[in-house]
């Protein structure tokens, strides 16, 4: 026990206030390096640890894989260059892909009304795509010199 007679409180030799503050400020600082280092990551698995509680639950994470057909594969390369249709330019042609639009096949199930919606979602106005459809189905099926006399007959129209 300390002696309270010769106790001198200016003396901090023996408190313990220095490693509070210490244990204080480290806590801190290592929290907040932890906090920076997961918002780096930007890892929803393990920003969700801490809403529960409970670290057990991530080891039970289970990854569905599913076989993929090779025409899901072969669609998915196809990219159809659709500025071919008379009346499609490369922007409208990047509107339509980004939308899922990205071949001859796709565009020709489409009926006008539906196109000009995708259109219309990223304000392009100005586009005609009435004959989309036929000329997208003549392309579909390789009918070049098909699409080449419909193309020239709308021009002449």
């Amino acid at each position: 026990m300390r002696n309270l007679k010769n106790y001198d409180p200016g003396n901090d030799d023996d408190s313990i206030m220095p490693m509070l503050w210490f244990g204080l400020i480290y806590g801190l600082i290592t929290s907040f390096v932890l906090f920076v280092i997961l918002k780096m990551r930007q890892d929803p698995k393990l920003s969700n640890v801490g809403k529960d509680g409970n670290l057990a639950s991530m080891q039970n994470i289970k990854i569905k894989l599913e076989p993929i057909s090779s025409e899901e594969v072969k669609e998915k390369k196809q990219i159809d260059n659709l500025t071919l249709i008379n009346g499609i330019g490369p922007v409208i042609s990047d509107v339509l892909v980004s939308n899922g639009v990205n071949s001859f096949t796709k565009l020709s199930k489409l009926q006008p009304d539906q196109i000009l919606e995708i259109l219309q979602k990223q304000k392009i106005r100005l586009a005609n795509p009435d004959t989309w459809p036929k000329q997208a189905k003549l392309a579909a099926s390789n009918e070049w010199e098909a699409l080449k006399v419909f193309q020239d007959s709308l021009k002449k129209g």
